[in-house]
Order: structure tokens, then sequence, then C-alpha cells
């Protein structure tokens, strides 16, 4: 961690995409007598171009300082603000998607004249001053780069090296231009994923050379190669599923799938004609839900080097087991909408890590082992903490759709479900209560069982009842060490109290940690977790009888009354 009473630095890379090849020589076919710039805008023989290792273009701030590292600074940086991300638990946020809120930031620079001699490989080839200025240059060379690239930002102590700083990752989307000023505005690596542009399964591009019949029991495809249909695999002709255990190459170059199975699930054989489109489906055949999530990952242009793969098998084998998921996606959806349902009916939330530069699975769970308490006297900064309610998201009844009529489906109404199950507490409906119910429905086209629905409308029922608490608070660094998204916490602060007046020390789950950028403090957000329970360890004989001042085993259940009651007022542990 850096020294923050040490003069501190910022550090912005762009990841500037570049061709691999010299201009002219080996494999490049380019012979105009204007040089390229060896990007892919400017290139002369598009058909040549092959991408290569990115040039790393370093920006600080004029006169700040820079990392021990000999590398050729720009100095252009004027400021750097960044946001992190908050994960939406359950999905319970409607006006969010079920990423929540991703990370974001804005870089802004000033532009300036340079001698180009970084950015141009040719420079010294074109004669005479180089015109313009150096953001004019680079954005006119770098259309492709605008959006999509990789940016970094490091913080740390000026004279270190730059491996000893904080690194965060992005993707840049957009530059804004105004009075000699350059904004360039970041986005975190979901951004890949959440765009609508970002499809699962992609649109195969083939299409049938004839006719066919509802017998055939192989079928010709133009317009496409064998590696567009990877065998075995199901395809989507008009309202027909059709699986595949062969694919070849003709003679006369089309492609041929074969041992084939008719009208499968729950679709018709039918005839079709020549110039159809053959989709190729995506299947859910009995995976696991960070298997399931790796699937439609594999089908975006998300790197995989960002997914933490085993951490999100360790996550699911321990939390997810009871969710296996079933279902075929047979038409082009958007990514995020599939990646969202497996989140809401499965009970989990992923998000990016910028430090950690992973994506994260997080199954929404009970407190499964001791939280650590933070105090208004000891930990809370002082004027950092807020409680916000929200009503609108308490629900009193939730009604899962499962087991599509048409597995091909989209699943998106209640009509295209055979089955629901419904988990309700209709005393929260009373006039002496809420007074009105809240329904809050999931179609769930991987569910395919009514105890896996149970216990996801259960989980949803238990935990929202009394709507949304959420908390903000800031901890200094030391304190905040080890927090992170999917922590559970305990706070006791003045403003959270019991009916006697006693503080009331409720579990919270971590939704957002912004570590500051230049400052020791990290400020959080925080659900109210309590009604969703914790794990608990029935007590030994001869154990105390329950306190309730903080001196009990925090991992301890105990027996209350008929009523569920202990001594203090608290309910005691309940066995589900």
């Amino acid at each position: 961690m850096p020294d923050y009473s040490m003069r501190t630095c910022t550090v912005v890379r762009i990841e500037q995409p570049r061709c691999a090849l010299d201009f002219g020589e080996g494999s490049c076919a380019a012979s105009s007598a204007t040089r390229c710039y060896r990007t892919r805008p400017t290139c002369r023989s598009i058909a040549s171009y092959t991408a290569g290792d990115p040039l790393m273009l370093y920006f600080v701030k004029p006169g700040g300082g820079t990392p021990s590292d000999d590398l050729p600074y720009l100095p252009f940086l004027e400021g750097v603000t960044l946001s992190a991300p908050k994960v939406n638990v359950s999905g319970a946020d409607k006006s969010l998607n079920p990423f929540g809120l991703l990370g974001s930031g804005k870089v802004t620079f000033r532009d300036a004249d340079h001698s180009d001699h970084l950015a141009d490989p040719y420079r010294g080839l074109r004669g005479g001053p180089a015109g313009g200025t150096f953001w004019g240059r680079w954005l006119a060379r770098n259309t492709f780069a605008r959006a999509g690239a990789k940016a970094s930002v490091f913080d740390g102590e000026a004279g270190k090296p730059l491996s000893t700083f904080i690194r965060r990752d992005y993707l840049t989307n957009g530059f804004d231009r105004s009075a000699g000023a350059v904004s360039m505005k970041l986005v975190d690596m979901l951004n890949k994923i959440r765009e609508d542009k970002a499809q699962v399964p992609p649109a195969s591009p083939g299409e049938l050379r004839a006719a066919v019949a509802s017998d055939d029991t192989a079928i010709e495809i133009q317009g496409a190669t064998i590696e567009d249909y990877p065998a075995p695999g199901t395809v989507r002709i008009n309202d027909e599923i059709i699986t595949f255990a062969t694919v070849e190459a003709t003679e006369d170059g089309f492609v041929r799938i074969s041992d084939l199975s008719r009208g499968t699930d729950e679709s018709t054989a039918a005839d079709h004609e020549a110039e159809d489109a053959v989709q190729l489906c995506l299947r859910f055949d009995g995976l696991t839900v960070d298997a399931g999530l790796a699937l439609i990952y594999a089908q975006t242009t998300v790197d995989e080097a960002y997914l933490a793969l085993d951490d999100w098998a360790a996550e699911a084998t321990t939390y997810l087991a009871a969710y296996i998921l079933q279902g075929l996606v047979s038409q082009p959806v958007e990514a995020k909408t599939l990646v969202g349902e497996i989140l809401e009916q499965c009970q989990a939330c992923q998000w990016f890590d910028d430090e950690e530069r992973k994506v994260k699975l997080w199954a929404v769970k009970p407190m499964v082992s001791t939280a650590p308490v933070f105090t208004a006297e000891r930990h809370i900064i002082d004027g950092s903490f807020k409680v916000t309610e929200y009503p609108d998201r308490r629900v009193s009844q939730v009604w899962v759709y499962y087991r599509p009529h048409d597995p091909a489906g989209r699943g998106t109404d209640v009509d295209d479900f055979r089955r629901v199950y419904a988990s309700t507490d209709l005393t929260l409906e009373a006039e002496e209560a809420f007074g009105s119910p809240s329904v809050r429905k999931i179609f769930a086209r991987y569910i395919g069982s009514q105890a896996v629905a149970a216990e996801t409308s259960g989980r949803i029922l238990v935990r929202y009842s009394m709507g949304v608490s959420e908390a903000t608070f800031s901890l200094i660094d030391r304190d905040a060490e080890g927090l992170a998204i999917g922590s559970i916490v305990v706070l006791s602060h003045p403003d959270l109290q019991k009916a006697d007046g006693s503080r009331d020390l409720r579990l919270w789950v971590i939704t957002c940690r912004d570590r500051g950028r230049g400052t020791r403090l990290v400020q959080f957000t925080a659900e109210d977790a309590t009604l969703a329970g914790r794990l608990a360890v029935i007590q030994e004989d001869g154990t105390p009888d329950y306190v309730g001042d903080g001196s009990d085993p925090p991992d301890g259940a105990f027996i209350g009354d008929d009523a569920g009651m202990l001594p203090n007022g608290d309910l005691c542990t309940r066995i589900q």
C-alpha cells in the first residue's frame, strides 16, 4: 500500500492497438507513397494488417513526479476521477440491470504540440515538423481505440517502481474534446457483456443449400464453414430444433451436418425451404452455475484472463450446488440478459474488481463466518454514516415461473411456462402491516424442479420482506483491510437502535467498496442482510444463556421461547 504521506503520483496508460508488420516489408503488401502509422484506420493494405503487441502510452501530470521506471512519459495528464462498481443483490433494484452499477471513470488531458516520434514509427522518414497536436493526430489515427481499448490507472508513490502502484484496468468508452482539453471516458470490463450489441449465441451465417424434408437425415448449409457449426451441436431452422453428431465439408465447399435427431426439445420435424436460416443454438445441459456463466462469457469478447473461473467454481460448489442449469437458447439474445437471468434465478452477483482485475462471482447467502464489528466510536469516520430506506423493494409474494413450454422460447412471459411456485407472507399485506401486496415475478428458464424454485422464492421473500435499508460509511484503510464486495459486517452506530434504545447490531453485506485515490479513506455501501440470517452452530451443554450484549458466541445458535424470542427480545436461531 502506498504511503500517502509521501509525494503521490498518478499514471494513466493506454494500450494502443498496433500492427506487427513494417510498412511494405515482408508480408505487408502496402505500396502507397504515404506510409501508415501502423494502426488499423491508417493501414494501406487492410488484407495484410496483423495485430501485434500494443504501443504503451504513459501519461503523467506535468511536474507531478513519475515512477522510477525509465519510460517515455507524456506530460499531458490533468486529472482522473473513478467510480467503483456496486452490485445489485438478488436483482432487488429493478431500476438497475442485474450487474448493478459498473465501475467507470473519466481522465482529462491537455492537448499540445508534440514531436510525434513516439506515436509515429516512421516520423524520421516523413521530413519536416509534425503538424497539428498530439491528441488531434492520435484520435484521427486510432478510430477503433476510442472505444474498447484497454486503459489502466496507476496510483502510488513518486520515485517508486510502477509495479508497486495500485493498478485499475478499464476500457475506453469515447473521447470528448473542447477548448484544448480531451476527456477520455472509462468503463469496466463487464461493459463488453452488458452492451446490448453483445449477442449470445451470435447470429449464424449459414442457410439451407436446398429444400429439406421433415424426414431428411442430413442437411447441407451454404455461406458457412465447419467452424460455424461444431459437432456435436444443435441448430434451429424456423421453429424446428435439430441436434447433429457429425459435421463435414463437402467437395463443392458446403457444410453437411448429419446423424440428425429431428424435432427435438418439444419442437416438430418439418419441411424447410432453400435459403432458410440455420442458427446454431447454445445448450445448457445440466451445467453448474459457474459453468453456465463461463459458457456465455466464452461467446463474448471479454478476455478470459479477467475471469476468475477457479474462484467461481469454488463459490458455486459450496453455495450454489442446488442450481443445475437446463435450457436451450435457440436465437441470439443479449448476453447481459442471459447472465442476468442466471444471477437472479440462482441468487448470485457478479462484478469486475478493478484492483484484482478479475470478474468475481458471489452467492447471495447467510453469514457463514464471524462478522467483524465496526463501531462509531472506534472505526466509522465521523460524519460519513448514512442510512437510506427503499420500501419499494419489499416483497410479500415471490412467484417463480419454471419449466418452459418451449425450451427454445425466450421465456419472458407467464404464458411461456408450465409451472409456478409462490412463496408468500400474507401477514405483510394486512392493514395493520404494509396494507398492500408487493409481488415479484421471476421467469426462470433454467430451473426445472419445484425444490429449486422454492429455494429461490424463499430466499428472496425472507431477505426482502421488509424492504431494503442501505448504509454508507467510511473507514480508514487499516480498518478496511480485507473487506470487499460480499463481505458481511456488523455496524454499531447511534443511528441504529432497537425499540428500547439500545444499539441494533445488524448484519450488513458490502455492495460497493470505493478506495479513495490519494487518501487513506475507503467508502463503503452496504445492504442490511439481517433477515437473510446466518449459518449458526448449536452450542454445547453448559454454554451460558444468551445475553445479547455482544458477549455471546457470534456463531452460536440459541434456543428461544415458544414465540421464537430470546430473553432480551431478539429472534432466536431458526432451522431451515
